[in-house]
């Protein structure tokens, strides 16, 4: 048998009604989802100014508060599965008391300065502009 002949060896699908149970799961990865999420954001979203429409469809998504399929383009499915699992597993984070609160001096124009620094692939003064919001930035004792 020639190898275009070759049967392909299958892989595995899994049953995409069932829920997987008894996961643990350790909370960096709500951070390092964060990371992945603004990498997506800023390096993968050919017009950032679609988000607001794209976290609403999800908000849909997630709270079932709609009766029509909502429809995903591929990067929107990406971006959902990395905000589904960031959403699950915050919400079981707080569920376990797990959350630690922060205190901050910076301002809403800071993000938005840090923000628009990274949607414009600014690297340089997006560095800047983060070290400034996490200088003002302090883990609450308690």
């Amino acid at each position: 048998m020639s190898d275009t002949n070759k049967k392909l060896t299958a892989s595995t699908t899994y049953d995409l009604t069932k829920n997987i149970k008894d996961i643990e799961v350790n909370t960096g990865f709500i951070l390092g989802l964060d990371a992945i999420l603004l990498y997506f954001i800023s390096n993968v979203v050919e017009d950032p100014s679609t988000l607001t429409t794209t976290f609403k469809k999800f908000d849909l998504i997630l709270t079932n508060n709609t009766e029509e399929p909502i429809e995903l383009s591929m990067v929107e499915r990406y971006l959902y599965t990395l905000f589904a699992l960031q959403q699950l597993f915050k919400a079981k984070a707080k569920e376990q008391n797990l959350e630690i609160p922060v205190e901050t001096e910076a301002t809403q124009e800071d993000m938005l300065a840090y923000m628009k620094s990274i949607l414009a692939n600014d690297q340089e003064d997006a560095a800047v502009k983060l070290k400034k919001i996490q200088d003002l930035t302090k883990i609450k004792s308690s």
